[in-house]
């Protein structure tokens, strides 16, 4: 089942796994200066979606690959989409090896921003941390420490609790 709807100057693409071929051909019908937000089922090709969208810009030259942001959700996400889109270069420079352009581009890709939310905001605090009252080399807590700083935290307010509780404060 398809559905076209305008959201917020966004065009909204919701439709079942059968409809392939018909998402990425309406994807790339949509003007490029308008937003797109593909919803669908695991398996239904958002994936394929946002190649052949991104091929597209990068290829008409609407844009370079080393501008390009995309956030997923997970690292294997964002390994598999900077890898399929590198296979979808290679197949057209398969067909069109004297495209200097896509070489550049293809090159360009390894610049890309490609990876999970976390990664990227950690990205940005480190590229702009004067901006913030972290230092440079701030890095990120493991679950170890994570669940460490809990506990700690957890049993200080229990022993303040039971403190209170004991002096009549409570």
């Amino acid at each position: 089942v398809l559905k076209k709807c305008d959201v917020s100057g966004a065009v909204r693409i919701v439709l079942d796994s059968d409809n392939r071929s018909l998402l990425i051909d309406i994807a790339l019908e949509v003007d490029d200066t308008v937003l797109l937000l593909v919803s669908a089922a695991a398996g239904s090709g958002k994936t394929a979606v946002m190649i052949e969208r991104i091929f597209s810009l990068i290829n008409n030259k609407k844009t370079s690959a080393d501008r390009i942001l995309v956030v997923t959700y997970t690292n294997a996400a964002a390994a598999s989409m900077r890898a399929k889109l590198l296979t979808r270069f290679d197949c057209e420079l398969k067909e069109n090896p004297d495209n200097e352009y896509l070489y550049r581009q293809k090159q360009l890709l390894g610049r890309a921003d490609i990876s999970t939310i976390h990664a990227f905001c950690q990205n940005l605090l480190r590229r702009y941390y004067f901006h913030t009252p972290l230092s440079p080399d701030f890095r990120i807590i493991d679950d170890t420490q994570k669940n460490l700083i809990s506990e700690k935290a957890i049993d200080e307010i229990l022993e303040e609790a039971a403190t209170k509780y004991e002096n009549g404060l409570f």
